[in-house]
């Protein structure tokens, strides 16, 4: 028996070998299969890399060098588990069920790299329940902490001040018994408080990573909003879909353009929103990068209505004038003139657009006319003369 098996052993080798051989021959290359490891990441490395381990670390971060890892550098988009009784985690026999579905008696870490739009001082929200703190770069002191275990949702905060660029981010958690939960929120130079989204984050998993977004400005012009972005470099940045609040939760698309593709170039963009509701308006980007949605921090700005001016030159004229608006808000109006026995002479759809002045020829009989510009929340009525 030992013989056979040896020679079927042989056999199979030879078919490997001249079955290799020919596909080699052919030019036909065989993907590589690596046990143990898994897909490669997304291209753009927005997110952190998660590590869970059984048992409880009691705030203490030397457990974690201790202790053999049950899930390693499992990709996460944001640290945004909202309390629960259920594996948000996502963390299956790694942790101890003490009821039904309820996790308990685990331990994670959260590492990658934070990068800072703007240098100046930031606001860190730790919600967490049980255990959790925030480290930056190589501080031996954490950020923000919210220790101890067997403790409720709650959350804690601190400020750091921070310069423009990457910073090493850190973030140890626990989970002892109950519910659990973790969500991290910031606000800083220029940043409604928010979950910190995955465009400031990223894994670090194939060496130090290279920014993406860079810049990410808001400037109220009149009753619209210019927006400017800049990216350091995109890797398979298919296109950058701008998103507009009332209430900076819910958004909607508002317009996009292309991105760069792959690039290690800087590149600069900018999108003008010409029915920029009045009041605080919230933006955001969200990036399409390969699989992955990327989402810039969220900013606001301050709407203000601007008074609408409408006159007419050049008064008098020979039947041709023109119509000027300001704001030239973009919209569709009814241009009507009313003659002095109270008929109306004319009535024609006018475009108010980026260009305030609108060319009107009336064919109308020489005289006083009554204008009125019924545009969608306001009627503007003017006096004009028509003709010599």
């Amino acid at each position: 028996m030992r013989t056979n098996f040896y020679a079927f052993s042989n056999w199979i080798q030879l078919a490997r070998r001249t079955a290799f051989f020919a596909l080699f021959c052919a030019g036909i290359v065989l993907p590589t299969l690596v046990l143990g490891q898994n897909a490669p990441a997304n291209a753009c490395e927005a997110g952190l890399l998660a590590t869970y381990y059984r048992g409880y670390f009691y705030d203490d971060i030397s457990f974690f060098t201790r202790a053999k890892p049950g899930i390693v550098n499992r990709h996460i988009s944001e640290l945004n588990f909202s309390f629960n009784q259920t594996d948000i985690f996502n963390v299956g026999d790694v942790a101890v069920y003490n009821s039904p579905g309820n996790p308990d008696e685990f331990s994670a870490t959260y590492t990658g790299k934070f990068y800072a739009l703007t240098g100046g001082t930031y606001t860190f929200y730790l919600g967490s329940d049980d255990a959790a703190s925030v480290w930056f770069d190589q501080d031996t002191q954490p950020t923000v902490i919210n220790a101890g275990d067997a403790h409720g949702y709650r959350e804690a905060t601190a400020t750091k001040k921070l310069s423009a660029g990457f910073h090493t981010l850190r973030v140890y958690y626990g989970e002892h018994g109950g519910s659990q939960g973790l969500v991290l929120r910031y606000d800083g130079p220029g940043l409604v408080q928010q979950i910190v989204p995955n465009g400031v984050l990223y894994t670090n998993k194939n060496g130090n990573p290279s920014p993406v977004l860079t810049e990410f400005e808001l400037n109220s012009v009149g009753q619209q909003v210019q927006l400017n972005w800049t990216t350091a470099t995109e890797h398979h940045s298919e296109s950058f879909v701008v998103e507009r609040s009332t209430d900076g939760v819910a958004f909607e698309e508002i317009g996009s353009l292309a991105g760069a593709g792959t690039s290690t170039q800087a590149h600069t963009y900018d999108l003008i929103d010409q029915h920029a509701p009045l009041g605080t308006t919230y933006y955001r980007l969200r990036q399409l990068c390969g699989t992955q949605a990327v989402y810039s921090p969220i900013k606001a700005v301050e709407v203000k209505e601007v008074p609408l001016q409408v006159s007419m030159y050049p008064v008098p004229n020979n039947g041709t004038f023109y119509l000027r608006v300001q704001p030239a808000l973009p919209q569709t109006a009814t241009l009507e003139l009313w003659d002095a026995s109270g008929l109306r002479a004319y009535s024609a759809p006018v475009l108010i657009s980026g260009q305030p002045d609108i060319q009107v020829s009336p064919n109308v009989p020489i005289g006083l006319y009554t204008l009125r510009l019924q545009m969608a929340n306001k009627t503007i009525v003017r006096r004009i003369v028509i003709g010599y």
